[in-house]
């Protein structure tokens, strides 16, 4: 009998890791990681067909496009493989995936200090662009390195609250205020050009510079009384009504 036609059945067997089932788009599935005989947890992004080889995204954010079938296991509902729990306990666990403008904690350029940020912008390669409080950014920053915070506060977000002035009014597009600076603790008079749908907003500061993504705790609404800043600035232009046509005015003949 030709050899083509005879199958071990040894378990030790590199058929054994076959799953029982073909994987499909979406399944979690373990696989041998460039050939290196070392399994990892992931998923699969896209299979195929012609070739009948997938694209894996793997739990700690490395990717490899069009494995073998022979590689991946698709995986059940029965235990987890000890690389996926050595790989979680290196990351805190993420309660939702981050959105744009989502208060975060990012592990800063991998380096294992964590601090506290916000979600600029969302890539299609899974990864993130943060902006951080103290004014760093950095760009392409991995799932695993982002926590995104929830209902419970960090003290550094009740500090940064602390020093804010406490608002009277609702914000709303169009309105004067004064708004914190990029987290520098001082506040000046702007506008808000735009209210976001995560409860933030967009600011143009009355010397010309602009701010996005900026939080309503970071924002006073201007109401009855002026702040020094403002009445600053509106010393330095004389107070004009607005002229229409038809309007009766006084002006300075030039001869």
């Amino acid at each position: 009998m030709k050899e083509e036609f005879i199958k071990s059945l040894d378990s030790d067997s590199e058929d054994d890791r076959r799953s029982s089932k073909k994987p499909r788009e979406g399944d979690a599935v373990e696989a041998d990681f460039k050939s290196r005989g070392k399994w990892y947890r992931g998923k699969v992004t896209r299979v195929h067909s012609s070739d009948d080889t997938y694209d894996i995204l793997f739990d700690d954010g490395d990717s490899e496009k069009r494995v073998e079938l022979k590689r991946i296991k698709v995986l059940g509902g029965g235990s987890r493989s000890r690389s996926r729990s050595r790989s979680r306990s290196r990351s805190p666990k993420r309660s939702k995936k981050p959105r744009e403008g989502d208060k975060v904690e990012a592990d800063f350029k991998g380096r294992g200090k964590w601090y506290k940020g916000k979600v600029t912008r969302v890539r299609s390669d899974d990864t993130c662009d943060i902006e951080f409080e103290d004014g760093d950014s950095e760009k392409r920053v991995e799932l695993k390195r982002i926590k995104v915070l929830g209902g419970d506060r960090s003290r550094s977000r009740s500090r940064s609250r602390s020093r804010s002035p406490k608002r009277s009014t609702k914000i709303r597009e169009g309105d004067k205020c004064e708004a914190e600076f990029k987290n520098t603790g001082k506040f000046y008079p702007g506008t808000v050009k735009r209210e976001r749908s995560n409860g933030t907003y967009d600011i143009e500061f009355d010397d010309g510079d602009k701010q996005s993504y900026v939080e309503a705790s970071r924002i006073k609404v201007k109401g009855g009384s002026r702040s020094r800043s403002r009445s600053r600035s509106r010393s330095r232009s004389p107070s004009r009504g607005r002229m229409r046509v038809g309007t009766r005015v006084e002006a300075r003949y030039r001869y």
